[in-house]
């Protein structure tokens, strides 16, 4: 099974440092920090296109509609960005007491 940390990483939207609980073996998917998502988690469809590619101008289309289709996914999963947002902040807190 793979270890748990803490971990820091650039915010695919932002360009901003955040830190992140994951595991060992990171695959190279993009990183979201939680303002970014909360801030777009309102949008869907091609709304939710527009905001991602402002975030991200100058990025090719495809990767634009990735994260947008990623984000959706993780929308579909936990409708609710509260509590999304809450259960990062907990595991980061978590682990940051060890």
């Amino acid at each position: 099974m793979p270890a748990m940390a803490l971990r820091e990483f650039v915010c695919t939207l932002c360009g901003q440092k955040y830190k992140s609980f994951t595991a060992d073996m990171i695959l190279p998917w993009d990183q979201i920090c939680d303002d970014c998502l909360a801030a777009v988690w309102v949008y869907e469809g091609q709304a939710l296109r527009q905001q991602v590619a402002l975030r991200m101008a100058g990025q090719p289309e495809e990767h634009i509609e990735g994260i947008a289709q990623a984000i959706e996914y993780v929308r579909r999963e936990t409708p609710d960005v509260g509590v999304l947002v809450q259960r990062r902040v907990w595991l980061r807190s978590m682990n940051a007491a060890e």
